[in-house]
C-alpha cells in the first residue's frame, strides 16, 4: 500500500489535463520502479496489514526503529502488497524485486518454538522460519501448556516480523547504497564538517567509504559508532587505498563493540584457535596464493568441529592473527555462514577466553 502526493510546480499557473497517451506512459514507467524492500502476502494474510487492526504493521514499524539503533542506519520502508499467486497464508520477502525468502504461517494458530530439551507437545510440526528451529503450530487453548513445557510461544505477526528482521540483518550490507552512505556523511558533517571534508574527496571516494561500511555490515558489525569509523579511515586512508585492508583497521578500532557482541552469558568469549601451520602458510602466501590443498584442510577441520558437538550451542568463532583474518574469512564464508572469524587485535586484552579447541591442519 503506497500513497503518492503530487504538487503542482510553482511556475505552472495553468496546466492542461494530461492526455490519455501521457497517462498511459506514466503508468508504464511506474512498472520500472523497484522497491528497495517489499513484502508480498497471500490474500489470507491481508488482515495482518489492515491499517486499523493490522498487528504486522506495528511490528514492522518497531522493527525499523530497532534495526536503525542496531545497524547504525535507517532501513528503507517496506512496501507491502498482496499477491494472488501466493498461497493464502504464504508470504514472500523481496529486495529490489528479487525474492530472497518465502514462508507460510497458520492464521489463528500460535507458533511454539522448542528451546533446549523441551518435551514433545501436540501440534503440527514445522520449522521456525527465521532460524530454522523445530516448532509446532498449536491452538490458542494450548499456549499456556506449551509455555510450561519449555516452549517460546509467539503469534503469527511476530513470526513474520522476526523472519523479516533476521533477513534484513543478513542482507543489510546490500541495503547500504551510495545514497544511504551520503546521508551518514551529511549527518556527521553537521557537527564535524572538517572530518568529512578531509575524508572525501581528499583521501577516499564515496564508493570506497560505502565498501568499507558494507564489509562491516556483511559480518554483522554495527556501523553505529560512525565517528570511530571515519576517524580510523582518516588515519589510514592517506597511505592505504584498498577497502578490504581499511576494513581490517576499522574492525580493530571497534574492538570493544565486536568483543561485547560475542560474549556469552558468563561474560566469556568462546573460540577455536587456528593451527600455527595455517597461520604460517597464509602469512607466507599473503592470502593470494592459497592452494586448494590448504583450503581443503581448513574445510575438513571446520566440518569436524561442526560434526563432533564441540560447540554445545555456542557461537562458532575462529581466533587468528590480524594479518590473515580477511583471508581466513573469505575461505570460511564459503563453508559456513555461521562461523565468525576474529583477529586477536579485535578482542579486548582482558577478555576471558573459553577455548574449545583448535582448527587443526588436518592431513
Amino acid at each position: 500500500m503506497a500513497y503518492v502526493i503530487t504538487k503542482t510546480p510553482p511556475e505552472a499557473e495553468v496546466s492542461e489535463v494530461p492526455s490519455e497517451a501521457a497517462r498511459e506512459e506514466t503508468k508504464i514507467e511506474s512498472y520500472l520502479e523497484l522497491d528497495p524492500l517489499s513484502l508480498e502476502i497471500g490474500y489470507g494474510l491481508i488482515p495482518l496489514v489492515d491499517t486499523v487492526n493490522g498487528e504486522l504493521l506495528g511490528k514492522i514499524k518497531a522493527m525499523r526503529r530497532q534495526l536503525a539503533t542496531e545497524l547504525g542506519f535507517v532501513v528503507a520502508p517496506i512496501h507491502i502488497k498482496d499477491n494472488l499467486q501466493l498461497r493464502p497464508h504464504e508470504y514472500s520477502f523481496l529486495i529490489r524485486g528479487i525474492e530472497i525468502a518465502r514462508g507460510e504461517v497458520m492464521m489463528g494458530s500460535w507458533l511454539a518454538v522448542a528451546s533446549g530439551n523441551a518435551e514433545k507437545i501436540d501440534g503440527i510440526p514445522t520449522k521456525e522460519p527465521a532460524f530454522g528451529l523445530p516448532a509446532y503450530w498449536i491452538d490458542e487453548k494450548d499456549v499456556e501448556n506449551a509455555q510450561l513445557s519449555g516452549y517460546m510461544v509467539v503469534d503469527v505477526a511476530t513470526v513474520i516480523g522476526t523472519h523479516i528482521t533476521e533477513l534484513i540483518r543478513e542482507y543489510s550490507w546490500e541495503l547500504l547504497t551510495r545514497s544511504e552512505t551520503q546521508k551518514l556523511l551529511d549527518n556527521v558533517s553537521k557537527t564535524y564538517p572538517k572530518i568529512v571534508e578531509e575524508l572525501i574527496p581528499g583521501n577516499m571516494t564515496l564508493g570506497s567509504v560505502q565498501r568499507v561500511l558494507q564489509n562491516l555490515l556483511k559480518e554483522r558489525v554495527s556501523i553505529k559508532d560512525i565517528m570511530t569509523i571515519f576517524e580510523t579511515l582518516l588515519d589510514y586512508s592517506p597511505n592505504v587505498k584498498e577497502p578490504e585492508t581499511l576494513t581490517e583497521y576499522v574492525r580493530q578500532a571497534l574492538s570493544r563493540t565486536i568483543t561485547k557482541q560475542y560474549l556469552n552469558d558468563e561474560g566469556k568469549l568462546t573460540v577455536f584457535t587456528l593451527d600455527p601451520r595455517f597461520e604460517k602458510v597464509l602469512s607466507q602466501s599473503e592470502g593470494g596464493g592459497v592452494t586448494p590443498e590448504v583450503i581443503n584442510r581448513l574445510v575438513k577441520s571446520i566440518e569436524n568441529i561442526l560434526s563432533t558437538g564441540k560447540l554445545k550451542g555456542a557461537q562458532p568463532i575462529i581466533l587468528c592473527s590480524a594479518n590473515i583474518r580477511k583471508y581466513i574469512r573469505k575461505i570460511v564464508e564459503r563453508i559456513s555462514s555461521s562461523f565468525v572469524v576474529l583477529s586477536s587485535a579485535e578482542v579486548v586484552s582482558k577478555t576471558d577466553l573459553d577455548i574449545r579447541g583448535m582448527v587443526k591442519y588436518e592431513n
